[in-house]
């Protein structure tokens, strides 16, 4: 494990010796299939420093299955195709019934909840992390998290976005 700024990473870690070292991983359903009591999960959280969409869309016929409510980190910047990636995983969950989500930034602050039917959103804000990166050199804003609904979970979408949007 290399860490860095709260960050840990086998990639770095791995990257630094010389040779070649193998990291044994496992994916989604084979982790639940040891841990069954987690597979009824109502939230699914993944914070994997530049693999969350590469989860999602491997773990899509299991997520598809559960519905749960999902959390992620929205990061286009570990791969040469995260802002396609993002983008792609974004339309990969509206196809499977995602249809509510709230937007923070990486330091959590709220920023907008979005549906489905606002893919342009989406764009707008995959265009700003890249913008803010590319133009900036210093990014602001390293990353967004996502947090997606179903329509199974409109009661639990209303009730974040009314406490976040409470300005009291």
């Amino acid at each position: 494990m290399f860490s860095s700024g709260g960050t840990a990473s086998i990639v770095d870690a791995i990257e630094s010796f010389e040779g070649t070292a193998v990291v044994p991983t496992k994916s989604l359903a084979s982790i639940l299939s040891h841990y069954p009591s987690f597979q009824n999960s109502k939230l699914l959280k993944i914070d994997t420093d530049g693999f969350d969409f590469y989860i999602i869309q491997t773990s899509i016929e299991f997520i598809n299955k559960l519905c749960p409510v999902l959390y992620f980190e929205y990061d286009i910047t570990f791969n040469h195709k995260g802002e396609e990636a993002g983008l792609e995983t974004i339309q990969t969950l509206f196809d499977i019934g995602y249809e509510y989500f709230i937007v923070y930034d990486n330091y959590g602050n709220y920023l907008i909840s979005l549906s489905n039917q606002e893919y342009d959103r989406f764009l707008d804000l995959t265009a700003y992390l890249a913008s803010n990166r590319k133009k900036s050199g210093t990014p602001a804003v390293h990353y967004f998290d996502i947090c997606a609904f179903t329509d199974n979970d409109i009661d639990l979408f209303e009730a974040i976005r009314l406490m976040e949007i409470n300005l009291d």
